[in-house]
């Protein structure tokens, strides 16, 4: 049997499967998709054309948490140590956002909800979203890819440039540009070196 031929519907891997959850609150496609580390308990992000960023749990089929970009959002990738979300946009921008304070704000919105805090406050507000914007980019992004320190994001776009970033500083390193090859394939050099 060749797992590559097109299933028969009669076939046992067929028969009886239902998926666990299912997400359907993304309005367009999805454009990535970034599951953590975290097992059973694990982060899903999710990134789509309707210029929105979702967080889910793998076991529940609540949206976590949610935010809107200025523009189409093409990937979205957390850093090693999930603290940080980076999303590749369509309009060229990457934008950053501090996972912990997203999460700090949700809580104030909970307990603003039960009564047990006096001030409103919006789910997503400007404390959560980074300031200073990945900007570099003359086309759209499709590619992220940060470093196992955290350290470096590298960015690739339609027009084949490569940029390689301090993650913390937002500043631009180095700036590559190879026209003849695809950018996945640039980042797979580059990480190879």
């Amino acid at each position: 049997m060749d797992l590559l031929d097109e299933p028969d519907a009669a076939s046992s891997f067929q028969q009886g499967l239902t998926p666990v959850v299912s997400f359907t609150d993304h309005v367009l496609p999805v454009t990535s998709l970034h599951v953590d580390l975290g097992g059973v308990k694990a982060r899903i992000y999710t990134s789509s054309l309707d210029r929105t960023y979702k967080l889910r749990s793998l076991n529940s089929p609540q949206c976590l948490y949610s935010v809107s970009c200025p523009s189409y959002v093409n990937m979205c990738i957390a850093d090693p140590m999930e603290q940080r979300l980076f999303m590749g946009c369509g309009n060229g921008h990457i934008y950053a956002l501090d996972l912990n304070a997203a999460a700090t704000s949700r809580r104030h919105v909970a307990n603003a909800s039960t009564g047990s805090s006096s001030a409103k406050v919006a789910p997503w507000g400007p404390e959560a979203t980074l300031p200073n914007s990945f900007e570099g980019h003359e086309s759209s992004d499709t590619t992220l890819h940060i470093h196992a320190s955290g350290a470096f994001l590298m960015s690739g776009d339609e027009s084949s440039a490569l940029h390689v970033w301090d993650s913390i500083s937002h500043q631009s390193l180095r700036n590559i540009k190879l026209p003849h090859l695809k950018t996945q394939h640039t980042v797979a050099i580059v990480l190879a070196a």
